[in-house]
């Protein structure tokens, strides 16, 4: 039997132009690359977790207002029947001056966490600007309902008395909540209007809100344990902890409202900011080395300053590489542009991230909604 032909492969001219070719020599190079020690996803360290830093950010905040307007206050002059025309401007403005640091606290956090700093200015300004000026609306809106609830107030109290007991004082702990709940309304929409992301900002509106309703509960409390329940006598300490308690909740449940209303996220394993989570506002969101992206990767000489993009393409998110010349490797291999599922990992230069989203809800065959 004769021995059979070696096999020879020939290579045209067509073959060597074939774009298919040099996307098969891409993906070996980005076989052989070396890949970039990333963690197992262990929990995310607690200093990095949005809902302490930015509880801490409001607390903080509401903590500065309190200082800067406290050594202004004058209990008796505001408790008396005619007090001052600078006691009246004083009290008018410690709500707005403590929400208006609130809102910058909050508006910065975000921003500081991600060493974004330009986002960090914009969204402090924001949001001094926004909750001081809207701070200011929500004093007298608040004056309203103080009024209505005070006439309330007013049947219950015992003839010659001014002590707040039983009803009464839930009637104040109430209008206080309320009060609250207006201005805190405005503390957090700092980051959303800077983003531009309707998103965000109604997430900052609704936490918020939230935060400043529930810590509005606690002002009159903390101020009776350390007080009494008699008027008169200093309420520094007491208005300290209550305002930082309100800015400390409104900082808490916007992290919360973007914790349970996020759809999807990206968070890095490795990189400089191991374990910072970044929640996808807006489509597209732009990865990069520059700060004007969205999401802002630095020290990193591998990424380019526009190096790739995720886009929300129906129910779905998509990454697309700028032409960088490094690549965006999505599971090991190199894309131009691919759908990205639950878990898959990403890397930018020496920065790895993984893509989460939330499970899709998906209709049950046969039904229809009513």
């Amino acid at each position: 039997m004769a021995d059979a032909e070696p096999l020879r492969i020939r290579i045209t001219d067509h073959d060597l132009s074939d774009p298919k070719i040099e996307e098969i020599v891409a993906q070996e190079q980005a076989l052989r690359r070396p890949m970039p020690t990333a963690a197992t996803l262990a929990p995310t360290p607690w200093y990095l977790n949005a809902l302490f830093y930015t509880s801490v950010a409001g607390a903080f905040g509401a903590f500065l207002g309190w200082a800067i307007m406290e050594p202004f206050f004058d209990d008796e002059a505001i408790g008396g029947r005619m007090p001052g025309g600078a006691a009246i401007l004083v009290g008018l403005l410690i709500f707005p001056v403590v929400g208006g640091m609130t809102g910058l606290m909050i508006g910065a956090i975000e921003g500081i966490m991600s060493r974004h700093l330009s986002r960090a200015a914009s969204g402090s300004l924001i949001g001094l600007g926004l909750a001081f000026v809207l701070g200011l609306v929500s004093v007298f809106v608040a004056g309203i309902l103080y009024e209505i609830v005070a006439v309330v107030m007013l049947a219950f109290l015992r003839p010659g008395s001014n002590e707040l007991t039983g009803g009464v004082f839930f009637l104040q702990i109430v209008r206080r909540s309320m009060a609250w709940a207006l201005a805190g309304m405005t503390v957090a929409l700092g980051p959303g209007l800077a983003l531009r992301s309707k998103k965000l900002t109604f997430n900052g509106f609704l936490g918020g809100m939230l935060g400043g309703a529930i810590g509005g509960l606690f002002f009159d409390p903390i101020d009776r344990l350390i007080s009494g329940p008699g008027p008169g006598g200093g309420a520094e300490v007491s208005r300290c902890l209550g305002f930082s308690i309100v800015g400390g909740f409104a900082g808490l449940f916007v992290g919360l409202v973007e914790h349970f209303a996020k759809e999807a996220w990206l968070r890095m394993i490795a990189g400089p900011l191991a374990g910072k989570q970044f929640i996808v506002y807006k489509s597209p969101t732009v990865l990069g080395s520059s700060p004007k992206c969205e999401i802002y990767l630095f020290k990193d000489a591998g990424i380019e300053p526009r190096h790739a993009g995720l886009y929300k393409v129906g129910l779905r998110y998509e990454i697309e590489d700028y032409g960088t010349p490094g690549g965006t490797i999505v599971n090991g291999m190199p894309v131009k542009r691919q759908a990205l599922r639950d878990g898959d990992r990403i890397v930018l230069g020496e920065t790895v991230l993984t893509f989460s989203e939330r499970p899709r809800q998906t209709a049950v065959p046969g039904r229809t909604g009513g």
